[in-house]
């Protein structure tokens, strides 16, 4: 019986990260991670090595009128309880042969429905391989019934490569990602800028507020 309920389970997974995959080049396309995370869940093992959010930042100087840079952020819509948290973990993994900073935070929500100011984070390591990251923040009341988001973003990390990590899905979660990236070049006289709108995906990334 768990076997045929995880069979199904998996299969619904796999179908729903295939779309949104086509739907956002910010969901991976199957890089395998390492390890599953330490609750053993089989649902959790499946994701971490297969389905995630990409979150990354790059900025390169090639001279003092030449530059090139981006960054793709994610974020996850929650409501508040009333509660007092102090945390945030998240599942992750750093992409590349070494480990990466990142940050997350509780943000708040603005007139158009999407992350605004930072409300309280912090930084954490993603190592190359999966598993739970735990960011102290400072004590934070949520407000009952109100809007806040947790977003997680990679800033450049000074090695003119790009840093990034991967924010593994939840396939219990009703909370979907959001994804939106930036991207920003210059040379000599020529150059554009560009910042996407928020983009809603259809999976949602594990996290936990304590």
């Amino acid at each position: 019986m768990f076997r045929t309920s995880l069979f199904i389970s998996t299969a619904l997974v796999l179908a729903g990260w295939a779309n949104c995959v086509s739907c956002n080049p910010a969901i991976a396309d199957g890089s395998r991670m390492q390890h599953a995370l330490a609750s053993h869940d089989a649902n959790a093992e499946f994701l971490c090595h297969y389905g995630h959010v990409t979150v990354s930042g790059y900025d390169e100087n090639y001279a003092s009128s030449s530059y090139v840079s981006d960054w793709t952020h994610a974020a996850v819509p929650i409501v508040g309880r009333g509660h007092t948290v102090g945390s945030i973990t998240v599942a992750e993994e750093g992409a590349g042969t070494y480990a990466h900073d990142f940050s997350a935070g509780i943000y708040s929500n603005t007139a158009s429905g999407f992350p605004g100011t930072l409300i309280a984070g912090g930084s954490g390591l993603a190592i190359r391989q999966c598993g739970k990251v735990t960011i102290p923040i400072a004590q934070t009341r949520l407000l009952r019934g109100q809007r806040y988001w947790i977003e997680e973003t990679d800033p450049f990390d000074g090695h003119s490569k790009p840093a990034k990590v991967h924010w593994a899905l939840d396939p219990r979660t009703k909370h979907r990602a959001y994804v939106q990236y930036h991207r920003a070049w210059q040379e000599q006289s020529k150059g554009s800028s560009y910042t996407s709108p928020w983009a809603e995906q259809s999976a949602g990334p594990w996290f936990r507020l304590r």
